[in-house]
This record gives C-alpha cells, sequence and structure tokens, in this order.
C-alpha cells in the first residue's frame, strides 16, 4: 500500500497543499475505507521531504505540506511508468479474453492506478470480496462446500444485475 499511498499523496498535493490529518481524511474519502493512521502518513511525509519531493510550511502550528518541482517531475515519471506498465498488461491480455473481459479487466487497473474514482470507492469491497473468494478456493473445505459456494455466488450475481 505504500506505493500506492506515495502516489495518492503526491496527486492530491499537486491539487492543493495539505496537512497530513487532511491528506488522512482525503485518503478515507477517496477509497471509502478507513484513513491511513498517522504512524503510516507521517513517515512517508518524512521520507518524502528527504527526498525533496515535497516541502511544508507552519500556519498556526501545523505543518502544510506541499509538492515540491522535483515531486512533480518524480509523479509524472511514475505515472508515466505505472501507464506503460498497464499497457503491457493489456497487451498480453488481449489474445486470451474476449472484448467484455479486457473491458472490466481495464476498469480495474484503471481504479488501481488512481482513475475512475466513483468506482474506487467500491474497489475496497471487491477486492475484499475477490480475496475471500481465492481463500475459499484454495482452502480444504472448497470441495465439501462447493455447491454452496456456487450458490452464494449465483444469488449474488442476481441481485447485482436487478440493481441495473
Amino acid at each position: 500500500m505504500q506505493g500506492y499511498l506515495k502516489i495518492f499523496v503526491l496527486k492530491e498535493l499537486v491539487k492543493k497543499e495539505k496537512t497530513g490529518y487532511d491528506l488522512m481524511k482525503s485518503f478515507e474519502q477517496f477509497t471509502g475505507n478507513k484513513m491511513p493512521s498517522p504512524g503510516t502518513i507521517y513517515p512517508l511525509l518524512n521520507d518524502l521531504l528527504k527526498k525533496k519531493m515535497v516541502t511544508f510550511s507552519v500556519k498556526d502550528n501545523r505543518k502544510i505540506y506541499r509538492i515540491s518541482e522535483n515531486g512533480e517531475r518524480i509523479l509524472k515519471s511514475l505515472m508515466a511508468e505505472r501507464k506503460k506498465t498497464l499497457e503491457k498488461i493489456i497487451s498480453v491480455m488481449s489474445p486470451i479474453y474476449d472484448k467484455k473481459e479486457l473491458a472490466r479487466i481495464k476498469i480495474s487497473l484503471n481504479v488501481m492506478s488512481g482513475g475512475k474514482k466513483h468506482f474506487a470507492r467500491d474497489f475496497d469491497v471487491l477486492n475484499e470480496m475477490r480475496e475471500s473468494i481465492f481463500d475459499f478456493v484454495m482452502s480444504k473445505e472448497y470441495r465439501k462446500k462447493r455447491a454452496g459456494f456456487r450458490k452464494i455466488l449465483h444469488e449474488t450475481s442476481e441481485r447485482i444485475k436487478k440493481l441495473n
């Protein structure tokens, strides 16, 4: 998560200077998940300061962080690198998947890279569901409880379809 959080912080600071607490709240709003702890955000900000990617000023006894020119340069580089990686992933997958499935993969990758903000709020739940499914399929109980598992997946799928 640290790499994702670093990019998130830099992208937020491009928009507007913020306090560490403001950054934690922004992350919470973006993900729909609980905000990162001070023990996560402040060491990250200190690391970004050491690497001269952010600067700060003090106002009302609070540090106000802003992205530096170096930070902007590095963020652009990271985003370009991430885009190339996503394009490579898509190009490798395109012969394997049909267009509909490929579109779904593109949405997932886009969300993971910070796009589709309205969908990103639900991505944590989708990721949790994916992990639960994989954990169950890899468990010893899978063979015994496969019928119940399939029933749950089918019912969930039908309920989601009814939302359309």
